[in-house]
């Protein structure tokens, strides 16, 4: 299964970035304000914002939510050091992924299509992103917007059109929650092309937990099926060990 820009990995040496600019922008204010070693500075909401302190990129959020009410869709996706988490509920129906590094996945769904059920993931997710970016550049950006109301031109340069976003931001530690609605300026004025809300997180998830459940959750190889006693793989913990048993 394929993910485009947003689910691809961050590199860990981010998370040391961000923890030495910390230290060096609480020591820098320390400082400037004269006040002793030891005390805790007077700093700035910017300079406490931690994610504009990461300087994070959209593509960098380790936890993707969106919800899309008018269609009855939410898409969840947790991308752990070792492994993917998707869970996607559509009318009500569950479906599940994990896929470990170590080319296993468990799937748990009604039917028994596999892996490539979760390959429009990626679409789902980006059609939130596509106009987040478009609005704020950063997360950082968007961090500091509160309520926003701005035209955006959508589409390439040549027959590029005006649409207008209008949403919320609220920002909780390192995750940054948004509710927006997206309309029509040209054309169709007013029409609404996409209504939705979610967050993305840019906290380190670290390892996917060896106790979470898959009990009873399909097991596949690099998109094959794998026949074992589903009754021996109760947690991630076995899927791992069920990896180095070909």
């Amino acid at each position: 299964m394929q993910f485009c820009l947003p689910f691809l990995r961050a590199l860990p040496l981010r998370r040391v970035l961000m923890a030495t600019a910390v230290s060096t922008v609480l020591a820098a204010g320390a400082v400037a304000s004269g006040q002793p070693p030891g005390q805790t500075p007077k700093v700035s909401i910017l300079q406490m914002n931690s994610i504009c302190i990461s300087g994070a990129t959209w593509e960098e959020a380790d936890t993707v939510t969106v919800h899309f009410p008018n269609e009855n869709v939410t898409l969840s996706v947790n991308r752990f050091d070792d492994a993917l988490h998707v869970k996607i509920t559509m009318a009500g129906e569950e479906r599940e992924m994990i896929r470990l590094d170590n080319g296993l996945t468990a799937v748990r769904a009604a039917n028994d299509l596999g892996p490539r059920q979760f390959a429009g993931v990626d679409v789902l997710a980006n059609s939130a992103l596509h106009y987040l970016q478009q609005g704020f550049k950063t997360p950082c950006a968007a961090s500091n917007a509160r309520h926003f109301s701005l035209d955006i031109q959508d589409g390439p340069k040549s027959d590029a059109s005006t649409v207008h976003m209008e949403g919320d931001m609220e920002q909780n530690g390192e995750a940054l929650g948004y509710g927006m609605i997206v309309t029509e300026r040209e054309g169709a004025a007013n029409a609404t092309i996409l209504k939705t809300s979610g967050s993305w997180d840019f906290a380190d998830l670290g390892d996917i937990p060896e106790d979470t459940p898959i009990a009873g959750w399909r097991v596949y190889r690099h998109g094959e099926p794998v026949f074992q006693d589903r009754r021996d793989v109760l947690v991630v913990e076995d899927l791992k060990r069920l990896a180095n048993n070909r």
